[in-house]
């Protein structure tokens, strides 16, 4: 396959429902479109992807017991007013926190700082591709509520994409021709 498509400079079209193909072929450096119910969503490389849509980090933390806890979660209160809490369970947090209100320094830094408050174990992560697609087919069913209430009383449902794909193409068609 990797050699039909760099030496031979042939097109190879592949559709897969698991993400680790996707993320196996990825190295491949060539493009990736999601579909929704058939219409075509986003065109890029995942690194591309990622960055349009990926809009937060995952900060997921560990404390050693309930005091600790609630004192952490005070704290990133304080830190990230916007972060998002996704799970919480046996005495491990995940947040959800935009790019946009602290650095990857900055939240290492953070944590780093306040360990002493009874964190035990921490990581943080990029958006990961699944969550890509999760925020895609989301986007896809607010869009489609939208077109189904197209009225003005209705019509703060629709939030349109990000820009989404390689710099200098125009967007993707939603439609089949």
């Amino acid at each position: 396959l990797e050699k039909a498509i760099t030496e031979l400079h042939l097109s190879v079209v592949l559709t897969t429902h698991h993400l680790e193909e996707i993320e196996g072929l990825a190295r491949l450096q060539h493009r990736v479109t999601i579909m929704v119910d058939g219409r075509l969503q986003c065109l890029g490389s995942l690194s591309q992807l990622k960055q349009s849509l990926g809009d937060s980090y995952e900060l997921t933390v560990k404390v050693r017991d309930k005091g600790a806890e609630e004192e952490v979660r005070a704290l990133i209160a304080r830190q990230w007013p916007d972060a998002v809490l996704t799970e919480g369970t046996q005495l491990r947090l995940t947040y959800q926190v935009l790019k946009a209100d602290s650095s990857l320094s900055a939240m290492f830094q953070f944590v780093e700082d306040n360990r002493k408050t009874g964190i035990t174990d921490y990581s943080i992560n990029e958006t990961s591709l699944e969550q890509v697609f999760m925020r895609i087919g989301e986007r896809a069913l607010r869009d489609e509520d939208a077109e189904a209430y197209n009225d003005e009383e209705h019509s703060n449902l629709h939030a349109p994409f990000p820009p989404c794909g390689e710099p200098g193409m125009p967007p993707p068609r939603t439609e089949w021709m």
